[in-house]
């Protein structure tokens, strides 16, 4: 105790005494931070980017995983439908179409968008529904749903006869073979079936 009270004496005396000789006094500790000061912690804002502009849709309530960039968080509190009518946003962040027509999915943190039409098949059917035409090369039928154009790129083409008529590039290819083929055009979960007479004689298909 009286080793404890001569220093409680002493210290000031001689911070006095360095302080007067051009020293300077310990520094006293100082106390760190333990953990996360409130009001000073970072807030986490999950970024999406999207990796394309568009998007097309085929299936009604069918869950469908946006196109987004590696690392993106899509969920209902990263991205936004300006129309939730047609396209919702589910808790994992997948899209799911309600009807027919267009929406945009916003990105919440970026500013990013991403425009989706839905184009469900309601009756789908081909113009003209058959053909009959010469080898060589010659468009496709258009493709209707309902009063909607499909996209081209959004239907597969299978043929019964390729060395008749199959579907290349875009494009019908006709021959070498003469005869009949079916050409089959899937979309989303309909399919339409168009005929296809190749020979010498008949109109051609533009």
């Amino acid at each position: 105790m009286t080793s404890r009270r001569a220093f409680r004496i002493l210290a000031p005396m001689l911070a006095a005494t360095l302080a007067a000789c051009g020293g300077s006094a310990p520094a006293l500790p100082v106390q760190q931070k333990v953990g996360p000061v409130a009001g000073e912690a970072a807030i986490d804002k999950p970024f999406v980017g999207f990796q394309q502009s568009s998007l097309t849709i085929s299936r009604l309530e069918t869950p469908v995983a946006p196109p987004v960039t590696p690392g993106s968080m899509p969920s209902p509190t990263t991205i936004g439908s300006d129309s939730p009518e047609v396209v919702g946003i589910q808790a994992d962040g997948s899209l799911v179409a309600h009807r027919n027509g267009r929406a945009t999915i916003r990105a919440l943190q970026g500013g990013g968008t991403l425009a989706v039409e839905v184009l469900a098949s309601t009756g789908l059917h081909a113009e003209p529904p058959s053909l009959r035409t010469g080898p060589g090369t010659h468009a496709l039928p258009v493709l209707r749903s309902g009063d909607a154009t499909v996209p081209a790129g959004s239907v597969s083409w299978f043929s019964s006869a390729p060395d008749v008529a199959m579907v290349e590039d875009g494009r019908i290819r006709a021959g070498p073979s003469r005869g009949t083929a079916t050409l089959t055009a899937v979309y989303g979960d309909e399919r339409v079936r168009v005929p296809i007479v190749v020979g010498d004689q008949g109109p051609r298909a533009r």
